[in-house]
C-alpha cells in the first residue's frame, strides 16, 4: 500500500463563520486510508477570543493546538469535578 505522507488540506467545509472560524474535514472519498483504518479527521479553526461549545462524544478523540494557546476543561464520567 502506498502512503501519501505530505500534508493535505481538508477537502470539505462543514461550517465557516466570518470572524469566528470554521470546521473542516478530510473525506474518506478523497482519502481512502481513513475508511480503511476506520478513522475520521477534522480541523477546527477558531479566531482569537472565540469559545468552542462543550459537547459529549462517545468516540475516542484527541485534539492539539497548532498555533496560539487555549484553556481546556475536562469532566470524566467517573468524576463530576472539572479538571483544567
Amino acid at each position: 500500500m502506498d502512503l501519501m505522507l505530505a500534508s493535505k488540506k481538508a477537502d470539505k467545509t462543514i461550517v465557516e463563520i466570518e470572524g469566528v472560524g470554521g470546521y473542516y474535514t478530510w473525506s474518506s472519498t478523497h482519502f481512502p486510508l481513513l475508511s480503511q483504518k476506520k478513522l475520521a479527521a477534522g480541523l477546527l479553526v477558531l479566531h482569537p477570543r472565540v469559545f468552542s461549545q462543550p459537547y459529549y462524544s462517545v468516540s475516542s478523540e484527541f485534539a492539539y493546538v497548532c498555533e496560539g494557546e487555549c484553556i481546556v476543561g475536562l469532566i470524566t464520567p467517573e468524576d463530576s469535578k472539572e479538571k483544567v
